[in-house]
C-alpha cells in the first residue's frame, strides 16, 4: 500500500516480530529509541533521512497539490510539503499517510478525507504505529474486536465513526494528527467540511479534467477503468479531449457481464485500445495463501471472492500504466442515500436514529450470538447518533448536501479507504472524483446541475456524443441512456421483479473451489471455541451451501469466510 510501521520508546521488544512482518522493505531507519521501516512501489512511497540529525520523513500514498492547476507529487514536492505544519498537509488533495521524526518527537499525519489511515498502540514504555491494521493486530497482545464499535461496520452499509473497532488500537483518519514524544501521545481527527461559494458546471468540469489528466501532465501513460456507468463515461469523454497517444482504457470482470460488454463497445466507438482482463478463480492453494493478506488489508469492506477481479492490478502495473476510475462520482450527481431523502426525510430532520437505521442496514451474514448482535446494534445506534449530532444543521446546508457530506465523512474513509490503501501497493491509482477540492465544487453546484447528472450528460453530449448510444449499467442491470434518475430506478425495479438481471456464478465458483478450506476453518478448534459465533447458524450455512446445494447462501458464506479470516489475524 506504500506502507510503514514503527516503534517509538524505550521498550523495543516488538522489533523482532515487526521485522519478520516487514522483511520486504525499501527503507529502514533506527536510532536510540526509534525504529521504522517502510516499503511499496516507487510511485506510492517516498522517503528521506538525514542521518546526521536523526531526522526524516516517509510519505505513503499519492499526494496532489491544492488549489488551481493541481500537480501529482514527486519526491521533490513531498520534500517541500513535509516541511510545513500538519494544517498545510491537511489542505492537500490525494490520499496519504505521513510520518516525520527527529530526536525529540514523532509526528503522524493523514489526508483530509481519511482515505489513508494510521493505527496507533500506546503502551507504558513504547508506542507502536503503522498504516497496516492487520500487522498491528498481530503485534498487539490485547488486540480484540470491540463489538459495539464493530456494530456499524457489520450491520450497516459501512462504519460511521472514524474510531478503531479493535481494542488497544487507536486510528488516525480524516485530517488525522498524532504527536509522540517522551511525555505524551496526542491523537486527533477532524471531520471533513467544505466552504460555500458560487460554482458553475463549467468550473466543475474544468477541475475534474485537471484531476483526471494529472499523470499525463507528468508524462505517465494512463488507463481509465471504464465501466458501463455514467461516471467513468464522463472521464472517458474528458480523456477524448486529450492526445490519443498516451492513454487507454481497461475493464476486468466476467465475460458476459453487461459492464464489460458495454465498456468494450464504448471504446470501439472511438477506436481506443481497450484491455479486457477476464480473471479466473485461482486454485485453492493460492486462495489460501493470499486471503489473509487481502482480508487483512481491506478490513472487512470486501468479500474474499472480490479478489478474483483485483488480480488484474498486477497486470496493469506491469504495463506501466497509472490508473484512474469513476469511483464516487455519485457525489457530483446527487445519488448517495436517496432512500433517506425519499422515505425518511422527517426522520432525518428530527435526527430520529431508530427510524433511520432500517434504511442504512446491509445484510452480510447472520452468524453471531444474540448477545453479540445486541451489543453491535447498540453500538450502531450510539455511533450513528454521535455522527448525526456532529453534522451541520440541515436547514443551513440543505438536505441534499447534508446527505452527501455525511457520505464523505462516513463512507469515504470507511468504505473506499481500505481498498485504496491495499491497491497503493500494486499500482499508481487514484479517483479524480474523490479529491477534496473537487468535492467542494460538487457540493456547491446548483442542484439542477447535479440531479439527473445534468452536468455530466451535457458535457458528454457536447464533446463525445457517441457515448450516448450505449445503455447505462448499474450493478447487474442495464437501462437506456436517456432515462433519468427516477425512471431508471423504476426500470431496474421492474427488471428485478421479472428476474431480468445478470446472474454471476463467480462467488459460487470461488466458494466451491475452497470447500475443503472452508470446512477445515469451521471445524478447527479456534472456530469452535469462538464464543461470539452462533454455531448452529454457521453449521446450517455451510451444510446448506455445500450439502444441500442452496447457492442462495453464497453471499452469507462469503462474508462469514471474510470475518473468520479477519478474526484470526
Amino acid at each position: 500500500m506504500g506502507w510503514f510501521i514503527g516503534i517509538s520508546g524505550n521498550n523495543q521488544t516488538l522489533k523482532t516480530p515487526l521485522q519478520s512482518l516487514s522483511s520486504n522493505h525499501d527503507f529502514c531507519t533506527e536510532f536510540g529509541s526509534f525504529y521504522l521501516v517502510g516499503g511499496g512501489i516507487t510511485e506510492t512511497i517516498h522517503f528521506h533521512e538525514d542521518a546526521s540529525s536523526n531526522s526524516g520523513w516517509i510519505a505513503s500514498g499519492v499526494g496532489i497539490s491544492a488549489g488551481e492547476n493541481p500537480k501529482l507529487f514527486n519526491q521533490a514536492d513531498w520534500k517541500q510539503a513535509v516541511q510545513n505544519e500538519a494544517s498545510y498537509l491537511h489542505q492537500l488533495n490525494g490520499h496519504f499517510a505521513v510520518c516525520r521524526w527527529d530526536e525529540n518527537q514523532t509526528e503522524l499525519i493523514t489526508d483530509q478525507l481519511g482515505m489513508r489511515n494510521v493505527y496507533i498502540h500506546k503502551a507504558k514504555d513504547f508506542v507502536l504505529f503503522s498504516t497496516r491494521l492487520d500487522w498491528m493486530m498481530k503485534l498487539v497482545p490485547e488486540a480484540s474486536i470491540n463489538w459495539k464499535k464493530f456494530g456499524s461496520r457489520w450491520l450497516a452499509i459501512n462504519q460511521f465513526s472514524q474510531e478503531s473497532f479493535i481494542n488497544g488500537i487507536e486510528r488516525l483518519s480524516q485530517s488525522g494528527h498524532a504527536i509522540i514524544n517522551s511525555r505524551e501521545v496526542e491523537v486527533s481527527n477532524q471531520r471533513w467540511n467544505y466552504n460555500t461559494r458560487e460554482v458553475t458546471s463549467q468550473n466543475f468540469i474544468d477541475s475534474l479534467s485537471s484531476f483526471s489528466t494529472l499523470p499525463l501532465k507528468n508524462g505517465l501513460p494512463v488507463s481509465l477503468g471504464l465501466s458501463g456507468g455514467l461516471d467513468s463515461r464522463t472521464l472517458f469523454a474528458i480523456l477524448l479531449q486529450q492526445s490519443k497517444s498516451n492513454w487507454t482504457t481497461h475493464t476486468f470482470g466476467e465475460t458476459n457481464h453487461p459492464d464489460l460488454e458495454t465498456a468494450t463497445l464504448l471504446s470501439q466507438l472511438y477506436d481506443k485500445k481497450h484491455y479486457v482482463f477476464r480473471e479466473a478463480v485461482p486454485e485453492a492453494k493460492d486462495i489460501e495463501g493470499f486471503l489473509p493478506d487481502f482480508i487483512g488489508q481491506t478490513i472487512l469492506t470486501s468479500t474474499p471472492s472480490h479478489y478474483v477481479g483485483f488480480q488484474a492490478y498486477k497486470k496493469i502495473q506491469e504495463l506501466g500504466l497509472a490508473v484512474i476510475d469513476g469511483g464516487f462520482g455519485e457525489i457530483a450527481r446527487r445519488r448517495f442515500m436517496n432512500s433517506l431523502l425519499l422515505r425518511a426525510r422527517t426522520a432525518l430532520i428530527k435526527k430520529d436514529v431508530s427510524a433511520l437505521i432500517p434504511f442504512l442496514r446491509l445484510q452480510r451474514a447472520d452468524i453471531f450470538t444474540k448477545e453479540c448482535n445486541n451489543a453491535m446494534f447498540i453500538g450502531l445506534e450510539e455511533e450513528l447518533q454521535e455522527e448525526i449530532n456532529a453534522m451541520p444543521d440541515i436547514a443551513k446546508i440543505g438536505i441534499e448536501n447534508w446527505l452527501d457530506l455525511f457520505s464523505v465523512r462516513t463512507r469515504v474513509p470507511n468504505g473506499a479507504g481500505p481498498e485504496q490503501a491495499r491497491s497503493d501497493n500494486e499500482l499508481l491509482n487514484y479517483m479524480p472524483f474523490l479529491q477534496p477540492d473537487l468535492i467542494e465544487l460538487a457540493l456547491n453546484l446548483p442542484l439542477k446541475d447535479r440531479k439527473n447528472a445534468h452536468a455530466f450528460r451535457s458535457f458528454i453530449k457536447n464533446n463525445a456524443p457517441k457515448l450516448q448510444n450505449e445503455p447505462l449499467i448499474k450493478g447487474n442491470y442495464s437501462y437506456p441512456y436517456w432515462m433519468k434518475d427516477y425512471t431508471s430506478a423504476v426500470w431496474m425495479l421492474i427488471k428485478h421483479k421479472l428476474g431480468m438481471k445478470h446472474e454471476s456464478s463467480q462467488t459460487i465458483d470461488f466458494l466451491m473451489t475452497i470447500e475443503e478450506y472452508i470446512r477445515d476453518l469451521y471445524n478447527s478448534q479456534s472456530a469452535k471455541e469462538f464464543s461470539a459465533y452462533d454455531h448452529d447458524k454457521i453449521n446450517q450455512l455451510i451444510t446448506g451451501f455445500y450439502d444441500e446445494k442452496n447457492h442462495d447462501l453464497a453471499h452469507q458464506l462469503n462474508w462469514w469466510l471474510a470475518f473468520e479470516v479477519f478474526r484470526r489475524l
